[in-house]
């Protein structure tokens, strides 16, 4: 062991030991971050929603799944954001109501199956946080704090071969602090294909449409 004059160890060969301490600590810190927060974004994903909103179907949850993929694949939800200059969206917890007769376009017996829904909770659908998560979305939250695609629960035909889905894009305002539309609202058509899987064959834009 080399010591300098006197006895006195020197203090250099402490040095890389602590730096190693400091990088492991570093790491260990960054994966403890890295896990917890993997973990919070699970727990939001996997949130059973509201239990005072009503639960959307198996084919409800399969249709706002499709409109989702339909914005994300399209690249629409890049460009709304850069538009609205925010960073996250996430899709709107609550279902947004919709008034048949405000929406043309609709077919008799699909007007009849939206008539009288309620709010759902999109939180409800199995698997969809997950899918979101796998889109780069942020979790389905209820508060108004990100940016969100709003969709209405989806009015089927008798055949249950197709659906239409009112959505809008809605981001926080700056001054109040709720909510306001920054794109749309659009009525999108979606067919199921025959091995079962909905499919979004074309987009409207309604009356009073923002782009």
């Amino acid at each position: 062991m080399k010591r300098r004059p006197g006895g006195q160890m020197s203090p250099g060969r402490f040095v890389l030991p602590m730096a190693l301490g400091l990088i492991v600590g570093t790491g260990v810190f960054a994966g403890y971050l890295f896990w917890s927060q993997a973990k919070t974004q699970q727990a939001l994903a996997a949130a059973p929603g509201d239990p005072d909103l009503a639960k959307p179907s198996p084919v409800e949850c399969a249709v706002a799944e499709a409109a989702v993929s339909a914005v994300h694949g399209s690249g629409d939800d890049a460009k709304w954001k850069a538009a609205a200059g925010v960073k996250d969206m996430s899709l709107r917890a609550a279902s947004q109501i919709v008034n048949p007769s405000d929406l043309p376009g609709l077919g008799d017996d699909e007007i009849a199956d939206l008539r009288g829904k309620t709010t759902a909770d999109w939180r409800a659908c199995a698997g969809l946080g997950a899918f979101l998560h796998g889109v780069g979305w942020s979790p389905i939250n209820p508060d108004e704090s990100v940016a969100n695609l709003a969709l209405g629960r989806p009015a089927l035909n008798q055949a249950g071969d197709e659906a239409k889905i009112y959505q809008i894009f809605v981001v926080p305002d700056a001054d109040s602090g709720s909510l306001r539309t920054a794109g749309g609202p659009w009525l999108v058509t979606l067919h199921k294909d025959a091995a079962g899987a909905w499919r979004a064959a074309g987009t409207v834009a309604l009356p009073g449409s923002h782009h």
